[in-house]
Parts: C-alpha cells; sequence; structure tokens
C-alpha cells in the first residue's frame, strides 16, 4: 500500500458537537485529509443475524459466544496499534432531528515509528487541528476567518489517536450474538452483531432518553490483532443517530510537520 502523508484530525467528540464531514483544506499549504483505507475488510452490519460461532483463534478478549473480556479486547487493540509503524482512525456520525441534519466527521492519524501525530476538531464555528511533536503539541485554530496559533508541552500518548474513547463503550456495554469468522485475502476476520445494549447512556453519553429508544443496533468487525477495524451502529429514537468509525492505513503512513508549523512554534 502507498504510503500516505495526512493532514489529520481528532478528538473526543461528544454526539452533541456539530460538525462537518466534508474536512476542509488548507490553503497555507497543508494536505487534505483522506479516510482510512480499509480495502478487504469487510463491513460490519447493524442489525444483521450474526453467525454461527465457530471454533476458532479469537483475538484476546473475544470468543465464539461474543466478547469475553472488554478490558482485554480494548487493550488489544490498544497493543496492536502500538506495536504498529501508524494509523488512521476515522469517525463519521450523522444526527438527523426533525428536518435537520448534523454531520461530524473526525480522523486521528498516528506516526508511531516517529513518534508524531495529527488531530482536528471540526466544528461549524471553528476548526482546531493539533500536531504533536517531541513532546509538544501546536495548535492551529480558525474560527470566523481569524487564524491563531499557539504551542504547549504534552507529552506524546499514542493512545489518544486509537479511538479508545468511542471503541471502548462498544465493548463494554453491548453484548453481542455469536461470531461470524470471515476469510478474505487480507486476512481473517471477526464479526459481530450487538444481541443487547446493556447500557445506552455508556455510549450516547445521555444524548438521548433512553425510554424513547425504538432501536438500537451494533456491529463491529474485528482483524487478526485485536484491531477494531470497524464499528458500526444505529439509534432511533427522538432523534436518529448513525455512526461508524474505521481504522486503516495501518503501517502506511507518514506525518509530516505542517507548513503552519512556523507560525505556532513563535505565535
Amino acid at each position: 500500500m502507498t504510503r500516505t502523508t495526512l493532514l489529520t484530525v481528532a478528538v473526543v467528540l461528544s454526539l452533541s458537537l456539530a460538525g462537518c464531514s466534508a474536512l476542509p483544506m488548507w490553503d497555507d499549504g497543508g494536505s487534505s485529509v483522506p479516510g482510512a483505507e480499509t480495502d478487504g475488510v469487510p463491513t460490519p452490519d447493524p442489525g444483521g443475524e450474526g453467525g454461527a460461532g465457530p471454533e476458532a483463534d479469537y483475538p484476546d478478549g473475544y470468543g465464539a459466544g461474543g466478547i469475553d473480556d472488554p478490558e482485554g479486547a480494548m487493550s488489544a487493540h490498544l497493543s496492536a496499534l502500538g506495536d504498529s509503524d501508524g494509523f488512521v482512525f476515522t469517525y463519521d456520525a450523522l444526527i438527523r432531528e426533525g428536518d435537520s441534519e448534523t454531520s461530524i466527521g473526525v480522523v486521528n492519524q498516528a506516526d508511531v515509528a516517529d513518534g508524531v501525530g495529527y488531530e482536528m476538531q471540526n466544528r461549524p464555528d471553528r476548526t482546531l487541528v493539533t500536531y504533536f511533536e517531541d513532546d509538544h503539541a501546536y495548535t492551529r485554530h480558525e474560527r470566523g476567518g481569524d487564524v491563531t496559533y499557539n504551542a504547549t508541552d504534552y507529552e506524546y500518548d499514542m493512545s489518544r489517536f486509537t479511538g479508545y474513547q468511542f471503541v471502548a463503550p462498544l465493548l463494554a456495554h453491548v453484548e453481542y450474538r455469536d461470531a461470524e469468522v470471515v476469510e478474505t485475502d487480507e486476512g481473517t476476520f471477526y464479526h459481530y452483531v450487538a444481541e443487547e445494549v446493556t447500557d445506552p447512556s455508556g455510549i450516547l453519553r445521555n444524548q438521548v432518553d433512553e425510554e424513547r429508544i425504538d432501536r438500537f443496533d451494533v456491529a463491529l468487525v474485528v482483524d487478526e490483532d485485536g484491531v477494531v477495524r470497524h464499528a458500526n451502529f444505529v439509534v432511533e429514537a427522538d432523534r436518529t443517530i448513525t455512526v461508524s468509525m474505521d481504522v486503516g492505513e495501518i503501517d502506511s503512513t507518514d506525518a509530516e510537520r505542517p507548513e503552519w508549523f512556523d507560525e505556532a512554534d513563535d505565535p
């Protein structure tokens, strides 16, 4: 796979934040933000029937009958990505309420081999991009046509780029049906479909009244190393929320300093 230089993105977003799924291009020399390339990885099917739970060599934390150990499954996701050269995590959400729609688009990039990474938070009124290098965080903040820069001390932490804040609740607060094992040219993948969401607020962060939920479907696709490569969920209540997450470009992504690095280094 071609190694790709990205301007990435990021961040801990609650579903209440409004953003834009069409991420910007920077006029000052930054790159556009591609998604996580996941060719060959099966697509999860929220609301599907699940599999037969065959005997197989499941990743840590997983089994034929679902997730055996949520903490172990999360640890496997973090460990495998931490052992890689780099990766891209993407998060896309569409929230429909009445006649209105809100899209949230998030992408994180970690160049683990070089200890650098990007995050961006994109909202209707502002965009914040952060580049991490040598235990410093360099930020570019654009709001209402005004652009400011800043630099702060920050110890590099690979885990912040993995999407753990989004993935962990899907491991801890859902009971899954028997696994479906899918063999592809890209390896073996394990598809899990929700039997029951045991704690909706643990996933939605109280953005939906639990008593008004008519549908809550979740599905995951996990690779042989325990990385949650795809996760989708759909909620129908007083609003409809559709979310998809992907991890791709594993061992195939590079990060470079943005064109605005000097402005942030000496704001």
